[in-house]
Formats: C-alpha cells, sequence, structure tokens
C-alpha cells in the first residue's frame, strides 16, 4: 500500500469529520510514510476502542441493527484497519436488504462515527430520507455522530442520544500540507507541469498562495451550503434553526435535544423499542391535516396553482370555441342581412347585378354605387339608341321630303340638367350633399335627397321600370 498516495488523499479532500479525529489519522498516515509500522494497540489506546470493522447485521424482535462504525468513506481501505471505519456503499446495501426482507419490520442505525470523506455521505443521506414510510427507522448516537456521520443519521425518522453522546460538529474542514521545505532540505526539485489555471492549486509541494486558499475555500463552502440544505430538509426546519446548530459545534447529551438536533434521550434499548413502537401510518386525509398543516397548504397552493393553468388552457380553448360559433353565426346573419339589402335596392333588371356584387362580397354602400353607375350606363345607352333612332328617322324624312327640315331652336334658358336623367341628377345631388354633411353615408344621402325632390325620386323610380313620362 502506498501511504503517501493516502496522505495525498487526506490533504486534497475535503472531510466532514471532526478536525481532532482528522489530525490523529493525518498522524498516523504520516507517521507511517516516515517508515515507521504502524502500532494498532497504540491507536486503539488513542482512540479508546478497538479498532474492529464487524459488518455484521443483528435481528432483534424483527428489527435489523445496522452499525455504522468509524470513519465513513464511499469505499473502505486502510481506514477500515486503522478506524474501523463504514463504507457509505455497504450501509446502503445493508439497509436496502432490511427494506426488501419481509421479516424485518423496523431499522435501527447504531452509529458511533467521527465522520468521513464528503464522496457518498449525501447519497446515502438521501437514500435513507426517501426510505422513510416504508419501514421505521431510527438512528442512535452510539458515542458520536458527528459531521457526516449526523447528516447520515438525520435523516431517520428518529434521533435517540445517550447522555454522553456527542453530536453535531456539522461543518467541513480540509488540511493543506506544504512539503516544499522538506523537499528543499533533501535536496528535490520538483517541476509542475498544467494545462488550466486550477489544475495544481493548492498543491503540496509549494506555499498556499492566496488565489489557491480562495479555490479552496470556494469549494469547501459549496460543500457546507449542501450539508445545511440537508440537515434542514432532514429535520424539516428552517435554515435560521439549522445555521445555529452548524457552526461545527459539539453538543452532548441534552444540550443536543435542546438545540434540535435529536428527538429524544435515552440508551439503545430504547432506541430499539421506538424503532419497534413506530408503525408506518396510513395517512388520511384528518391525519395529514393534524400532523403536516405546512405540507396540505404547500399541497393546495400546488394544487391551486396547477388549477388555474389548466383551468386558464380549458378556458382559452373554450372562449376560442364560443368565440368562433359566435363570430361564425353573426357572420352569417350579417351577410344574411346584406344579401337582403343589395338585392331590396335594386331596380327591375339587374337582378343578375346583385348576385354578382354579392358573391363579390361588396358592401352595401358599393353596391349601391354600382347600381347607380349601371343605371347611368343603361339611361347614357338608351339616350344614344333613341338618338340613333330619331336621326335615322330625320334622316329618312329628309330623303322622303322635297322641303327642307328647320330645326327646332332650344331655349338657352332651360336648366342643363333637364338634359340629364332623374338617376343622374340624384347621383349629383347625393355626391354635393355628402360634400356638405361628411357624417352621412352615401344610402342615408341619397335617400335624403329623394325626399328633398320627389319629383326627381318619382322620374327615377319609372327610369328603373323603363317608363317614360
Amino acid at each position: 500500500m502506498s501511504y503517501e498516495h493516502v496522505l495525498n488523499f487526506l490533504t486534497e479532500t475535503a472531510w466532514a469529520m471532526t478536525p481532532q479525529m482528522l489530525e490523529k489519522i493525518y498522524g498516523i498516515v504520516e507517521t507511517r510514510v516516515s517508515g515507521v509500522e504502524i502500532d494498532i494497540a497504540g491507536i486503539e489506546a488513542s482512540l479508546g476502542r478497538k479498532l474492529e470493522n464487524s459488518r455484521e447485521i443483528t435481528i432483534k424482535n424483527k428489527t435489523a441493527i445496522i452499525p455504522i462504525m468509524g470513519i465513513i468513506s464511499k469505499r473502505m481501505g486502510m481506514f477500515t484497519q486503522i478506524s474501523g471505519g463504514a463504507s457509505t456503499e455497504a450501509i446502503q446495501g445493508d439497509i436496502q436488504s432490511s427494506l426488501e426482507n419481509k421479516d424485518i419490520e423496523s431499522i435501527a442505525l447504531m452509529i458511533d462515527s467521527p465522520g468521513g470523506s464528503v464522496p457518498g455521505q449525501f447519497e446515502l443521506s438521501d437514500f435513507i430520507f426517501n426510505a422513510r414510510g416504508k419501514k421505521p427507522i431510527v438512528a442512535y448516537a452510539d458515542g458520536m455522530m458527528l459531521s457526516a456521520a449526523y447528516l447520515i443519521g438525520s435523516a431517520a425518522d428518529e434521533i435517540i442520544a445517550y447522555d454522553s453522546s456527542q453530536v453535531g460538529s456539522i461543518g467541513v474542514v480540509s488540511i493543506h500540507t506544504d512539503i516544499s521545505e522538506s523537499d528543499k532540505q533533501a535536496g528535490i526539485k520538483r517541476t509542475i507541469l498544467t494545462a488550466g489555471k486550477y489544475k495544481a492549486l493548492g498543491n503540496s509541494y509549494e506555499p498556499l498562495s492566496k488565489p489557491a486558499q480562495d479555490y479552496t475555500q470556494e469549494g469547501i463552502d459549496y460543500i457546507y451550503s449542501l450539508f445545511i440544505n440537508s440537515v434542514m430538509r432532514n429535520r424539516g426546519i428552517t435554515e435560521e434553526k439549522a445555521l445555529s446548530m452548524a457552526d461545527g459545534k459539539v453538543f452532548i447529551g441534552q444540550q443536543a435535544l435542546d438545540v434540535g438536533l435529536v428527538d429524544k434521550m435515552g440508551n439503545f434499548n430504547f432506541a430499539l423499542k421506538r424503532a419497534q413502537k413506530r408503525k408506518v401510518k396510513k395517512m388520511d386525509l384528518a391525519t395529514l391535516k393534524a400532523e403536516h398543516q405546512d405540507l396540505v397548504v404547500a399541497l393546495q397552493d400546488e394544487g391551486r396553482e396547477q388549477g388555474q393553468k389548466i383551468g386558464y388552457a380549458e378556458g382559452i380553448k373554450a372562449g376560442q370555441k364560443t368565440g368562433y360559433d359566435e363570430g361564425l353565426n353573426a357572420g352569417i346573419e350579417m351577410e344574411k342581412s346584406r344579401e337582403s339589402e343589395i338585392r331590396g335596392c335594386m331596380p327591375v333588371g339587374m337582378e343578375e347585378l346583385a348576385s354578382k356584387l354579392i358573391r363579390e362580397g361588396t358592401s352595401v354602400s358599393d353596391s349601391m354605387k354600382a347600381m347607380l353607375q349601371a343605371a347611368k350606363a343603361d339611361a347614357s345607352a338608351r339616350l344614344d339608341a333613341d338618338t340613333k333612332i330619331r336621326t335615322a328617322k330625320i334622316d329618312q324624312l329628309h330623303l322622303e321630303s322635297p322641303s327642307p327640315i328647320i330645326p327646332i331652336k332650344v331655349d338657352k334658358q332651360i336648366d342643363d340638367n333637364n338634359n340629364k336623367s332623374a338617376s343622374q341628377q340624384l347621383s349629383d345631388l347625393t355626391e354635393k350633399k355628402l360634400g356638405q354633411n361628411q357624417n352621412l353615408d352615401y344610402i342615408s344621402a341619397f335617400k335624403a335627397v329623394q325626399l328633398e325632390r320627389p319629383d326627381l325620386a318619382k322620374k327615377y323610380q319609372k327610369e328603373l321600370l323603363g317608363k317614360k313620362e
């Protein structure tokens, strides 16, 4: 085993562990790096207990007792020998097996640990928290439940501590070792080649620079924030409450209970009884309201928000359908009215023009203009036809009569309008009235002129019917 690699691991890793224990381990490994064999008996004397690595799960009265002893790491190696450490992967496997075992009704986590390295700790805490409700899980502080060990224990349904139990030490610690002077004395000169600004920042072969310290501190602060968030969730407390007991302080027995780190005081047998008595409650609405009012309010708010979103979407859809139907019906009625007005205004003989204007979507006002223009054109065509007929008759008379025809003299005092048809005169007067009153539309002006000039109106009607005075 390369203890130098272990030493580097110790100094390059953030630890959720008491600083005192980290210093002890660092001292042990550093001693081994120097060539001195590890004195297991001395370590046991220093720690005050045997270095055991028992992963044996015991079952008592249908309760699985899962030990979590020593330094906790994701995977165990040398630390198992030094501290009787535990693996988060193995612990999770033990809990999963207990959850799946039909003969096991509850789980007791017997924890005696100063914490451990950060990797694996949050995953295990999340796993235990998500297992709540499947089977009762009680954590017992059997000596120490510190740092990462508390992160794990806090995820249980309930935490029991004894009068002398040490609980807390919530925080993150890291050690930087500068061996540059040692290298210098040994005549060793190291050259570090990197690609990337931060790649070797804070290495052990040179003094810790301010940028390296800031960079390391940034990572430690971030892990600390994750720690706080997990404790808040696990214990159901506010951020202010979590921060009040997360300054790295170790609380003993009743102190831990007073600040809210644990739920009850008692020995391990008491913890077992608590685990065995806890039942997975069938959560009905009344129990939910009585025990989790905040959750009920949150669910109501979420349901209301979702309902509003769904209702809004359905309302839009229904509104679009209603608006479409109403718009369609209104459009049909308007079209019927337009068609009726156009046909009602059209004189006999202009049915084809009316149908054409209706098909093209022409407005009533524009249809009236088109009708008048058509009437003017028809009157003009008739006048031309009459003129041709009269001219032809005159020519015929001229040929038959031996005496010349004397032209009829027209009195110049006669109003020029007498040469225009009634429809032309009404159209001219309508245009004039529109110029005088811009608030009128064409139809209203046309009707008003007919009321003012009934003589023209009468002639106009006769013209439309093809009659002559």
